[in-house]
């Protein structure tokens, strides 16, 4: 089992976390950097990992800097189920497209060096097929992924549907 922290660590917002057991990889999070305009070009850049390589993605719960680029993440390749509870789900979408609006609105004032408006990295259509690809789980299900891994969620007390997630390597033990 291997983690690899890619955001979230070192500050507190962008959670995005790579996992990868055996020969799967999913993320835990795949959050917006916030805290001004310096952060910005953070967003804007390319995951360190192929978001067409990542099978799952896991989310602890719905605020902007831990599910605001799942749309970016969908846009650049990612096709595959991202887990979450039932209330993180349907907080996820309105967040999402709260924030695609402020961003929308926001960019309209940002331009490139070379003068063209700079698009923001999500918009309603990333949402919308972002969100066709959200599982709903119950806390304390248990997530059988290939017979290789065990994932469980549990509640974190944090917001609505927040939760801890735990991952077992079936094969590990």
């Amino acid at each position: 089992m291997k983690i690899t922290f890619l955001g979230g660590a070192g500050g507190v917002t962008g959670a995005n976390h790579l996992l990868e057991i055996q020969k799967m990889k999913m993320i835990i999070d795949c959050g917006l950097f916030q805290s001004g305009k310096f952060v910005d070009e953070l967003n804007h850049q390319n995951f360190a990992y192929d978001p067409s390589s990542v099978q799952f993605a896991f989310i602890t719960h719905a605020h902007l800097d831990h599910v605001g680029r799942l749309p970016k993440l969908y846009e650049h390749g990612f096709r595959g189920t991202i887990y979450a509870t039932e209330p993180t789900c349907e907080l996820a979408r309105l967040i999402l497209e709260d924030s695609c609006s402020v961003m929308e609105h926001e960019s309209k004032d940002m331009r490139h060096s070379s003068g063209r408006v700079r698009r923001p990295f999500t918009c309603k259509p990333e949402v919308d097929s972002v969100m066709k690809l959200f599982h709903a789980v119950k806390y304390r299900e248990k997530i059988q992924l290939a017979k290789v891994v065990e994932v469980v969620f549990d509640d974190a007390g944090h917001i609505l549907g927040s939760s801890t997630i735990q991952f077992t390597d079936k094969k590990a033990k």
